[in-house]
């Protein structure tokens, strides 16, 4: 009698022990594809901001601004970040898309 109630314990032990080390392993690897994921994305194209060519005149001084292409971004902390893309890229993203590094 002795044995079988020795056993049942054993066996209710070592099933958790298993069960807790699945769960480990699982959110481990749930985790490193985390920070893969944060490591190969910059973040989601919020919107699409084209800037033209303008030239400014300030205390008589000509400055020239070339045209710009930007993507703002909400990056993996929820932050807005402003990148500039070339002309190309610019046409090919559209908003709601995920942007490689």
């Amino acid at each position: 009698m002795d044995f079988k109630k020795n056993y049942k314990i054993i066996n209710s032990i070592f099933i958790a022990f298993t069960i807790m080390l699945v769960f480990i392993l699982g959110f481990g690897t749930g985790y490193s594809m985390h920070k893969e994921h944060c490591r190969e994305y910059l973040g989601v194209v919020l919107e699409k901001e084209y800037l033209p060519e303008e030239i400014v005149e300030e205390n008589g001084k000509m400055e020239r601004y070339d045209e710009q292409y930007n993507l703002i971004l909400r990056d993996n902390s929820d932050e807005r970040i402003c990148i500039s893309v070339d002309k190309d890229k610019f046409k090919q993203i559209e908003v709601g898309n995920l942007v490689r590094r």
